[in-house]
């Protein structure tokens, strides 16, 4: 399926329409990209906040708040079934996010979207006219000028966009493979594991990449910049794992070296661990994520386990 995530204000609003009502060219345009590539819409506007899914199908319909002139002409003809759905308003996380220095913008309300959606992504494209919200989908993003709205140049680009199969490069933490190559040789990186523990047992997770391929080991990943270690916890259980989680207190910090990173190329951590509670109750409900094979409960340390990790498990109290 192909995801056209749409801002209404600056793309298909202008000031020609005083920003209450759809543009007729806009909308033909928007229809022109939804025709050519099969896609459907997510709506990530503002007007999604005062507007369920149906009450958004109804707008799209009746091109906007048209019912505020009666002289306007008949709106673009428009399928309501194109609007699949709408982003969830993350902004009850703004205040946290700002005492840790950070934002939450539209762009993370997608990577939310994506993450948890049921759906087989083939592609996507940002329709916006603010590119410092979008962050980290720039790749995706067709920039509107807000006074204009959608162009056809627009047009051409969006299904340019759509039109290329998403790849790793889409990924918002992608670092080009060779500048990865060269932070690797240069500098250790910095990385956050999470010990998930319920009902006495620490979750695991088997690797299903290099380094460490095929180990038992703490779901985890690189510290993003700009962003709190206790955040990128929060973030990589549910990434890794799909648990919401409670970050409880740093456990455990070492380093470790693997001579099997990418091309060959020795990967030195700095690792922080973290012990995490689920906010969910009963028997955890792990969604691997594509780079871990399996999953595991542990309550008793094996001797095999790397001493990293076992270091790790001691500090939840499993002997």
């Amino acid at each position: 399926m192909k995801i056209v995530f749409l801002d209404v204000d600056g793309v298909i609003c202008n000031e020609a329409t005083s920003y209450t009502y759809f543009d007729p060219g806009a909308m033909r345009r928007l229809n022109a990209i939804l025709e050519a590539t099969d896609a459907f819409i997510v709506v990530t506007s503002t007007w999604r906040l005062r507007n369920d899914l149906d009450d958004l199908r109804t707008l799209f319909v009746g091109g906007g708040n048209r019912y505020r002139n009666s002289d306007l002409p008949k709106p673009e003809p428009f399928d309501p079934g194109r609007i699949l759905d709408r982003t969830a308003n993350l902004n009850r996380y703004k205040e946290e996010r700002r005492k840790e220095g950070l934002i939450w913008g539209r762009g993370h309300e997608i990577s939310e979207w994506l993450r948890t959606c049921d759906l087989d992504i083939e592609s996507y494209v940002v329709l916006d006219d603010d590119v410092a919200d979008i962050f980290p989908h720039l790749k995706q993003l067709v920039r509107c000028e807000t006074a204009i709205g959608l162009t056809d140049d627009n047009v051409k680009e969006a299904i340019e966009v759509l039109n290329r199969p998403l790849d790793v490069e889409s990924n918002p933490d992608f670092i080009e493979p060779e500048l990865y190559r060269q932070i690797l040789k240069s500098i250790p990186i910095a990385c956050v594991d999470v010990a998930i523990v319920d009902q006495g047992a620490v979750l695991l997770v088997k690797r299903g990449d290099d380094p460490a391929k095929g180990q038992w080991w703490l779901p985890g990943g690189r510290v993003l910049k700009g962003e709190k270690m206790a955040t990128t916890a929060r973030r990589k259980a549910s990434e890794e794992v799909g648990i919401d989680c409670v970050v409880g207190p740093l456990i455990h910090t070492a380093e470790t070296i693997f001579p099997d990173g990418p091309g060959g190329i020795d990967v030195h951590s700095i690792n922080s661990c973290f012990l995490l509670y689920p906010k969910q109750h009963g028997e955890l409900k792990v969604k691997l994520d594509s780079h871990h094979e399996e999953h595991r409960m542990i309550s008793v340390i094996p001797y095999s386990f790397h001493p990293y990790v076992k270091e790790c498990l001691k500090g939840c109290g499993l002997n």
